[in-house]
């Protein structure tokens, strides 16, 4: 049998490599897609097509003073969810997890904390958990009010100024130039509650967080708790 001319030959390379291309093309389209919502996401500040419905978040890799370094528009385009007379889970950390909270008398001070800012700034504490390293919380604003991080400013500095002595230490270098004690870590995380099915499924995360973390065996036996209130 004679072999085909050349042309034929360049001619089925070509729709080889043509085929080729195509399918490459297919596989790597969806993980494109999945990349650049990704990116989005870490990234607020670059334009997000309506179809990919992004959101700003911060994680622990892009800190915000990392973000505004790249683009100094980061912060001011940054925002928490504000919505008078909503409901927030919060979730709010000891400065390099340390156990500030694991005596009587500091959670006794945060109570004292507590009860005097909502005195002057009224909110509802629907449920709590204060662990030895950190603490969660659903508030309750009232209905013309959205200001959660004003009172939760005044709740860390107040404690921060009457907790025991015993539990303060000397702050690193970053901390002392801006005149700050090591108590708290610099942030919070909130969480809009939804609706009721993501209200009960945050009061259950709360009440059953020590038996998480191997501190009770249920929830009626952990004393820093609204469990059974």
């Amino acid at each position: 049998m004679s072999k085909p001319p050349r042309l034929l030959k360049n001619i089925a390379g070509c729709a080889f490599f043509a085929h080729l291309l195509v399918f490459s093309f297919l596989l790597f389209l969806p993980l494109a897609f999945t990349l650049r919502t990704n990116i989005h996401e870490r990234f607020p500040t670059m334009p997000v097509p309506k179809i990919l419905g992004a959101q700003s978040r911060l994680t622990s890799r892009s800190s915000p003073s990392r973000l505004a370094q790249r683009n100094p528009t980061f912060l001011m385009q940054y925002r928490r969810a504000i919505v008078p007379g909503g409901t927030f889970f919060f979730t709010l950390v000891t400065d390099r997890r340390r156990p500030i909270l694991a005596s009587d008398e500091a959670v006794d001070a945060l109570r004292n904390v507590f009860r005097s800012v909502r005195q002057s700034r009224p909110f509802e504490i629907d449920a709590i958990v204060v662990m030895p390293d950190h603490l969660h919380c659903i508030w309750t604003l009232p209905p013309d009010d959205a200001d959660f991080s004003t009172r939760w400013r005044l709740i860390k500095t107040s404690f921060s100024k009457h907790c025991p002595d015993t539990l303060r230490r000397t702050p690193y270098e970053a901390r002392l130039t801006k005149g700050e004690q090591a108590i708290w870590q610099h942030r919070y995380w909130e969480h809009q509650i939804r609706d009721e099915t993501d209200f009960a499924r945050h009061v259950d995360y709360i009440h059953y967080n020590p038996i998480k973390h191997g501190l009770s065996r249920s929830p009626l036996d952990w004393p820093y708790s609204s469990f059974g209130r």
